[in-house]
């Protein structure tokens, strides 16, 4: 059994989402959470043009110094945004945030740090030609994601 609170004591314009709501009614919405989330898609594209977006976060190394992971790896830092109802209308929120990436690192670098290889150069031959044919499939952020990239 699920009860629908009474909405109006909360906020007029969530009057809308109750129910036997009249179509008229959508003006309120027109008038009050467009624009914010018209804000929100404006931010969300302003971000992506500069940072690194994972699902709600954005991440970039100009926000801070990247601190090092070790095994080839290391954080960024950066925040989490999020649209938010609340008593006064919709709410943007956020916070501060960290995630590991991997190092911008040539792939011999790469595997030498991360599976502790010698960097002579017998093993480095090794590994050229073990990756050699690997295929990389390409960013999500590319238009054919179908694409893959050799090593």
């Amino acid at each position: 059994f699920i009860q629908i609170p009474n909405l109006k004591p909360l906020n007029p314009s969530l009057i809308v989402f109750g129910p036997g709501t009249p179509p008229s009614s959508s003006s309120i919405v027109f008038g009050t959470v467009l624009p914010q989330f018209f804000l929100l898609l404006f931010l969300f594209f302003f971000v992506k043009c500069r940072f690194v977006v994972v699902g709600r976060s954005f991440f970039s190394s100009s926000l801070g110094k990247p601190g090092t992971l070790g095994s080839g790896t290391e954080y960024w830092r950066g925040y989490y945004q999020s649209l938010r109802p609340t008593q006064m209308g919709l709410s943007l929120n956020i916070n501060v945030s960290a995630r590991a990436f991997y190092e911008p690192i040539p792939a011999i670098d790469f595997i030498e740090s991360h599976f502790r290889v010698n960097p002579s150069r017998p093993n480095q031959a090794m590994v050229y030609d073990s990756i050699a044919a690997v295929l990389i499939p390409s960013a999500a952020n590319t238009r054919n994601p179908r694409k893959k990239k050799r090593v």
